[in-house]
């Protein structure tokens, strides 16, 4: 860049962003003089830019640039929205992409939930001695087979037996839950084998039998005791639907999941994504942390000083709505956050209504403006002194005087 003439507040800033990138390479080759415009080893006021300076500057155009990423990602998050479930107990909700602005709300009844196939043994005594044998068993799952060989061992409980079958049915992969249940009260102890596949379709289910011996009719496993069923559902108070998940499709992009069955009604409604916008809290919180800090700490400028007034004075005049949703200040007058107070005002919407970047007036608008003018009007947050003064009619040393002619190159 090739500079003639006086330099603009454009031109000031389109340098102050050259030097704080670490890039500068200043010449002078059209001064009145032989003199150089910034002499190495000269501090600031004396004719040049001072390290401590340009770490200012760079300081606070990093933190500005933090900033405004928070802002716009908390943005981006307000706008997309994601399905709440007012009972989860009940029943979970998800919402597909392209109907994040457009779901609306619905309220969903879940009569029955989709189970599978059960096959419950008889109650054995847990730490009597198991008299089963030895055996094979073979369970088979629509065109799946596998075979479970049983040795009895000596000295073994029916409850160590039923445990050692759970772990090698489980182990096979069938989609097969097999569980031992324990009756502390009466000292039993149940194998129980349930389809993950639901539904009441034969073909989701299973068939155990002895293949050598009767190990599995003596653990109670060949025998269906629940057959699966479907769930039973209605939406927005119409007719019942039926599935044979408890996954299932609901309108509207919904999908939701079904926990249990209930009288009421659970209503779905439009939500915000929490997790990006309160990572964006935490940054937006950290750059405001880090402008306030470079500007507060530069005693020596007073338009620092200037612009660290102007971060406290947006949040004093926010203070109240800050520390509802979490945000306090420090003894060093920094800025904190109360995880919890802030996950809380996430769930009402509070702090989406606090952060919201399309405000014209709101807190994030006036973080928001403050932020574009330390990055594009950098020139207003550092006194024009601290690079050079004019000294008796010598304006060579100062980059803000508009007499003189400079020949820059960065």
């Amino acid at each position: 860049m090739r500079i003639s003439g006086g330099l603009s507040n454009n031109q000031i800033n389109s340098m102050f962003n050259t030097l704080a990138q670490g890039k500068t390479m200043l010449h002078a080759n059209k001064l009145s003089n032989s003199s150089v415009l910034f002499p190495q080893n000269v501090a600031p006021g004396k004719g040049s830019i001072g390290n401590s300076s340009l770490q200012y500057i760079n300081d606070i155009k990093s933190a500005a640039n933090e900033i405004t990423g928070a802002l716009k990602e908390m943005s981006g998050a307000n706008a997309a929205r994601t399905a709440v479930s007012s009972n989860t107990d009940v029943l979970t909700a998800s919402i597909s992409p392209g109907w994040q602005n457009n779901m609306g709300s619905m309220s969903v009844r879940v009569s029955q939930v989709a189970t599978g196939q059960v096959n419950e043994g008889a109650g054995l005594q847990a730490d009597a001695e198991y008299e089963g044998g030895s055996g094979t068993f073979s369970i088979q799952q629509g065109n799946i087979t596998r075979n479970f060989n049983i040795t009895a061992r000596e000295g073994e409980t029916n409850q160590e037996a039923q445990q050692r079958a759970a772990n090698a049915i489980n182990e096979a992969g069938m989609g097969i839950r097999a569980t031992v249940e324990i009756d502390e009260e009466n000292n039993t102890s149940t194998l129980r084998l349930e389809s993950e596949n639901t539904g009441n379709d034969p073909s989701r289910g299973f068939t155990v039998r002895d293949e050598a011996g009767n190990v599995a009719s003596q653990l109670g496993i060949t025998e269906v005791t629940e057959e699966g069923q479907n769930a039973i559902f209605s939406v927005n108070g119409g007719a019942d639907r039926t599935s044979q998940s408890n996954t299932v499709y609901v309108g509207n992009g919904v999908t939701a999941t079904f926990n249990s069955a209930s009288d009421e009604a659970v209503n779905i409604t439009q939500g915000r994504q929490t997790g990006v916008s309160q990572s964006a809290v935490e940054s937006l919180v950290q750059g405001v942390n880090n402008l306030f800090s470079a500007a507060s700490q530069n005693t020596s400028d007073p338009k620092a000083q200037g612009l660290a007034s102007r971060v406290m004075n947006i949040f004093s005049a926010n203070s109240t709505a800050l520390s509802e949703v979490g945000i306090g200040f420090t003894a060093q007058g920094r800025l904190s956050i109360n995880s919890d107070r802030l996950n809380s005002a996430f769930e009402s919407g509070r702090a989406q209504d606090l952060f919201g970047g399309n405000q014209n007036f709101g807190f994030a608008a006036q973080l928001g403006r403050l932020a574009d003018q330390v990055t594009n009007s950098t020139s207003t947050f550092v006194t024009s002194s601290l690079f050079g003064q004019n000294t008796g009619g010598n304006n060579q040393n100062n980059i803000f005087n508009t007499g003189s002619l400079f020949d820059f190159t960065f």
